[in-house]
């Protein structure tokens, strides 16, 4: 019992620092969001490796407003599959507009 104990006090230690680690919270912001994936698209369409950063930068944003396919898209951006991660897009594209044509 008490190695579980010592563990819990680890894992509770661990994820303090990753909290401190992350910042705040980001708050999602779809338009914000949607703007971001403007400016991935051409460069992913391009190979242009400066896409890896620009998600990094902003993944905190995709991934407050996208969720789950905001992870798989920085999956496939950081392994260089850049027409997978194109797709992704277009999906989050997609869907974003269908849901301000057919409203929430």
């Amino acid at each position: 019992m008490a190695t579980v104990r010592a563990g819990q006090r680890e894992l509770k230690v661990a994820l303090a620092r990753l909290r401190e680690r992350s910042g705040p919270a980001v708050a999602a912001d779809p338009v914000a969001a949607m703007a971001v994936l403007g400016r991935l698209a051409p460069m992913l369409a391009s190979d242009y490796t400066e896409a890896n950063a620009v998600y990094c930068e902003a993944e905190s944003l995709l991934l407050a407003t996208f969720g789950q396919v905001a992870q798989s898209l920085g999956e496939r951006i950081r392994a260089f599959d850049y027409p997978a991660a194109l797709e992704t897009i277009a999906a989050i594209q997609a869907g974003f507009e269908n849901s301000h044509v057919n409203g929430p």
